[in-house]
């Protein structure tokens, strides 16, 4: 099992329909991935933890990376 945690920012203050779209998205991705985890957001600020195998996760990551509702990725 591998995981990796990082934090961002916010690109725009999140609604809660924004977040509960982007809640059942990511579900859908990551179940079909067999990846796991967790979301938090606070204050315009994310914190995601993400499992699963190695390649998975760093394959997914590699797509969050370019995703426009978030800027400064750190690991």
């Amino acid at each position: 099992m591998y995981y990796l945690i990082y934090m961002s920012t916010a690109s725009r203050p999140m609604t809660y329909d924004g977040l509960s779209d982007l809640l059942s998205d990511a579900r859908l991705h990551n179940e079909r991935s067999g990846i796991t985890g967790m979301l938090l957001y606070q204050q315009d600020t994310f914190m995601q933890m993400l499992e699963g195998e190695e390649e998975d996760v760093r394959s997914l990551y590699a797509k969050l990376v370019h995703d426009k509702r978030h800027k400064g990725l750190h690991i």
